[in-house]
């Protein structure tokens, strides 16, 4: 199985990529992962949407089995624990619900056909009303379909912090 860790950022976020990056391909490394970084000179409000484009090229490319997204805002605190650990048989997507809502800033996707129906779904809801980015698609389709081929995977598991510092 070949997994790829996935991190898209802009030139504005440099700095903090600085310190987020080596700490993604070293976690890759460790597990022999491969990882999709990449720099962009902009960064549009709608950006999310951007991982996945990407997730479709590096599925079509053979590249990835299986991808995990993860933004740039975060660090990867375990490093024993495998990618492989949170995956299962029976569901396609992961993704963590905390505070308010399903969070997109992690999220795991296994190349299927469900996966690609689903990447062009959320790519069909960039720049409608209330798509401000991939997360509000995410829940759009959860509200319409369910979560039937995802799973919910329980906090902290990963996207992790502690709530009560960040107060609505």
């Amino acid at each position: 199985m070949r997994v790829v860790l996935q991190c898209l950022y802009s030139e504005s976020w440099l700095d903090i990529a600085k310190v987020v990056v080596p700490n993604i391909v070293g976690y890759a490394r460790k597990h022999d992962y491969l990882w999709n970084i990449q720099c962009f000179k902009e960064c549009p409000s709608d950006f999310g949407y951007e991982k996945f484009r990407q997730i479709k090229i590096l599925f079509d490319s053979g590249e990835a089995d299986v991808v995990v997204s993860l933004d740039c805002d975060l660090l990867i605190t375990n490093y024993n624990k495998k990618i492989e650990d949170f995956l299962n048989d029976k569901h396609d997507f992961y993704i963590t619900y905390g505070a308010n809502t399903y969070n997109a800033g992690v999220f795991i996707l296994k190349k299927s056909e469900w996966a690609y129906w689903f990447i062009e779904y959320i790519l069909s809801k960039q720049g409608k009303p209330n798509m401000h980015c991939e997360q509000d698609a995410i829940i759009d389709y959860i509200k319409e379909f369910g979560t039937r081929d995802i799973c919910i995977v329980p906090h902290p598991a990963f996207n992790s912090f502690d709530y009560t510092l960040y107060p609505e």
